[in-house]
């Protein structure tokens, strides 16, 4: 990870993302960790993470409201996947 000052909150998002993919957590356990790891974003420079988080945090709520329960897993490891992406590009930057 980038910054060491968020790496343990965002250490633990990858690991609920690795667990969400695999069925090992529930939507809101994911949506959990989002909101923990954007509550730790404090610096004027990490504004497009906290975006970023803001955003995926606001999928999820969208998941969970508007998608059919049947189909809700399969929306939200997409989300899941398209955190561990970010994270893969950000340390990149």
């Amino acid at each position: 990870m980038k910054s060491q000052k968020y790496s343990t909150q965002l250490c633990d998002l990858v690991e609920k993302c690795h667990q969400h993919i695999e069925e090992k957590n529930s939507i809101l356990a994911l949506q959990y960790a989002v909101q923990v790891a954007e509550a730790s974003v404090s610096s004027i420079e990490e504004t497009p993470l906290k975006d970023f988080l803001t955003d995926t945090e606001g999928r999820l709520e969208l998941v969970l409201f508007t998608v059919n329960s049947s189909d809700q897993i399969k929306a939200s490891k997409k989300i899941a996947q398209d955190i561990l992406i970010y994270f893969s590009d950000w340390d990149n930057r």
